[in-house]
């Protein structure tokens, strides 16, 4: 099943007046900031450090989702090795017009940073670097312009944005504008083109978890405007150090409450879902999907493995549940049953490369995807211990294994599908 149509889930975020939106990018200019696992001891993976971008391309990389609103303001784009997002008279000042780019996945901010260079800001339109938790409406830190200053701010739905600190904005010490992990506390920082970063306002008690967070940048009207122009980014990370993607052992889920939780992105059209006795019950509407995807992208190389308990499959014909692993590209290996059928695919954007089909008249409980030896097995287990490899897929050329998301989904036909999971790899 493609899925380049249902990206733009508005999992972006940013401080608009009245609204929040959700967005992922990391960004990061390295300076004096201490070890990598910022005194934590823990073995380092997944940091904000993995996003590296000098904008280059003719086009966004891949781990990169744009999104706009307004008839004064263009879809961010590289132009000339810089992220560039224009802007045009007409403006009325009881408009919000705003475009952002973000990235589709989550990072972990602790012991790391996400910092860019500013080539050009607007004081008609505000400009910003932020981070959140994943989801909707949920709570934002940011650092930019607004005007003729430099702000630090905090926003934490439905309350409105606070402004933490603000100076006038001076483009020689604000060239770069860097968010960063320091002892559990966010720091705001900038600073010139010799380097050296210069605290400008902290944070000391985060209203997320730092280890899940999600980051943009937007370019938002701030009035009435009646000049055409652009703000443009660059420089993502350069001096950054790209820690590998963990493990995805580390995905693992019991479905207790909230619902669903903070390692997910719900991507849902017409779907509910309840909890259970450490069940996750998702229910979609004839016609929709109810469709979970993991806020981070795993590692699955080196033996690593995707397990799934399925307590009751969707029973009505035509309705569907689908285990999905797909990297940033649109490459994906997936299994699926549907109808009393068993079927796996491996595919390169929509075209499939392998599959595999088999008619199962009483569905195991327990499905799993894993790594071996560069293959990618599809297995089954009535229990979660004596597991039935049902075929072996060759992901080279395809597949990223190195970085892939987990995807949940259940998809109704003409009838509501109902499906109950009992955890993820526990």
């Amino acid at each position: 099943m493609a899925r380049g149509a249902r990206l733009s889930f508005a999992a972006l975020f940013f401080a608009v007046p009245g609204c929040s939106l959700l967005v992922d990018t990391d960004v990061g200019v390295r300076a004096d900031g201490g070890g990598l696992d910022g005194g934590s001891g823990r073995a380092e993976c997944g940091t904000i450090g993995r996003l590296q971008d000098e904008f280059t391309g003719s086009v966004l990389a891949p781990v990169w989702l744009t999104q706009q609103q307004g008839a004064h303001v263009d879809v961010a784009a590289p132009v000339g090795g810089k992220l560039r997002i224009g802007f045009h008279a007409g403006v009325l000042a009881g408009d919000t017009d705003y475009s952002v780019a973000f990235t589709q996945l989550a990072y972990d901010l602790r012991g790391d940073s996400i910092a860019v260079r500013m080539d050009a800001v607007d004081s008609a339109w505000r400009s910003s670097l932020a981070v959140g938790e994943p989801g909707a409406n949920r709570p934002q830190i940011g650092i930019g312009t607004e005007g003729s200053s430099l702000i630090g701010w905090t926003l934490d739905p439905p309350t409105d944005r606070v402004v933490l600190e603000s100076r006038r904005y001076d483009p020689a010490t604000d060239l770069y504008w860097r968010i960063r992990e320091s002892g559990g506390a966010v720091e705001l920082e900038t600073a010139g083109e010799a380097g050296g970063f210069v605290r400008f306002a902290r944070v000391e008690d985060p209203a997320f978890p730092l280890d899940n967070v999600y980051a943009a940048l937007p370019v938002v009207s701030g009035g009435a405007s009646d000049q055409d122009g652009a703000i443009e980014y660059d420089q993502l990370n350069q001096d950054a150090v790209a820690t590998p993607a963990c493990p995805i052992a580390e995905l693992t889920d019991s479905f207790d409450p909230p619902v669903p939780g903070p390692l997910w992105v719900d991507r849902s059209t017409g779907c509910a879902f309840q909890m259970g006795d450490e069940t996750l019950l998702g229910t979609a509407e004839p016609g929709l999907l109810c469709e979970l995807v993991s806020a981070k992208a795993y590692s699955i190389e080196a033996g690593g493995s995707l397990a799934v308990e399925i307590v009751e499959f969707p029973s009505a014909a035509g309705n569907s549940f689908t285990l999905r692993l797909e990297d940033l590209e649109g490459d994906q290996v997936w299994v699926r049953r549907r109808d009393g059928v068993l079927r796996a695919e491996l595919d390169i954007r929509d075209s499939t490369v392998d599959d595999f089909e088999m008619a199962t008249i009483v569905p195991a409980g327990w499905w799993r995807l894993r790594e071996s030896g560069g293959d990618l097995v599809v297995e089954t287990a009535p229990d979660g211990i004596d597991w039935d490899p049902l075929t072996t897929f060759d992901p080279s050329g395809a597949i990223d294994l190195a970085e892939v998301r987990a995807v949940l989904e259940i998809e109704a036909a003409a009838e509501p599908a109902s499906a109950e999971l009992g955890g993820v790899n526990p």
